[in-house]
């Protein structure tokens, strides 16, 4: 029988860019590039999609991506001019055997600067949802 189960990958606010005073407060800033490993267990089934949810403030740009396991996974939302501000939690579906029982990892980070040069965003509460066998 199939069940689900999460994993938190980072649970605390870390903030990604060029400008560590561009977003004060909002975390520790660590660079333009986040990354992480993480196990998943033996029984976890990779021919199944999975699902990674995360939070994300001041994020103006389609340029920053989510790799896992070297294979990019997606775009994050691009916030509006309205709620740039607004840490706001969103979801990408993670595509049949990307994930591995066994050692992951994730790369967040940005492929080019924006128009304005601003690169700088946060994000935290990154959690995997997977299924078992």
């Amino acid at each position: 029988m199939e069940q689900s189960h999460y994993l938190v990958v980072n649970g605390s606010m870390t903030h990604l860019g060029d400008k560590p005073t561009f977003i004060m407060g909002l975390g520790e800033f660590i660079g333009k590039l986040y990354f992480a490993k993480f196990d998943l267990p033996e029984n976890m089934n990779p021919n199944e999609k999975a699902i990674m949810q995360y939070r994300i403030v001041h994020n103006n740009e389609t340029s920053k991506k989510f790799f896992l396991n070297e294979r990019l996974i997606g775009n994050f939302t691009e916030n509006t001019l309205e709620n740039r501000d607004i840490c706001i939690m969103d979801v990408l579906v993670i595509p049949e055997k990307s994930l591995v029982p066994g050692e992951n990892n994730i790369h967040i980070g940005c492929t080019h600067s924006s128009t304005d040069g601003n690169v700088d965003f946060a994000v935290d509460d990154i959690i995997i949802w997977y299924k078992t066998v």
